[in-house]
């Protein structure tokens, strides 16, 4: 079905990234940009070695981190998206205060 498709997880794991993203700036208050040079090395190292499994759960952590480095820097620089955000208001209490 369309829940089996590597698009799909790939689709997925790119809004976990921006879910990510949006927690550690608005929640934790501890975002930063994340390197993506070992993403890659792990991704092309199982490519090129043949370990299909290893290499696709490698790509789905790129995308994820691709997508969490893309909105940390839209939050920082986006005034429209953190006034859209901003006037929304989370209860995000219990996230915060169980993750510590």
């Amino acid at each position: 079905g369309k829940n089996d498709t590597v698009r799909d997880i790939c689709r997925r794991m790119e809004n976990n990234g921006i879910a990510d993203a949006y927690a550690d700036v608005y929640v934790f208050h501890k975002a930063k940009v994340r390197s993506l040079r070992r993403l890659y090395c792990r991704y092309w190292y199982y490519r090129l070695t043949h370990r299909r499994r290893k290499a696709l759960r490698a790509w789905f952590e790129l995308q994820q981190c691709k997508k969490y480095n893309e909105y940390i820097v839209r939050y920082e620089q986006d005034e429209h998206l953190r006034s859209l955000i901003e006037k929304t208001k989370y209860d995000f209490w219990h996230i915060a205060h169980f993750a510590k």
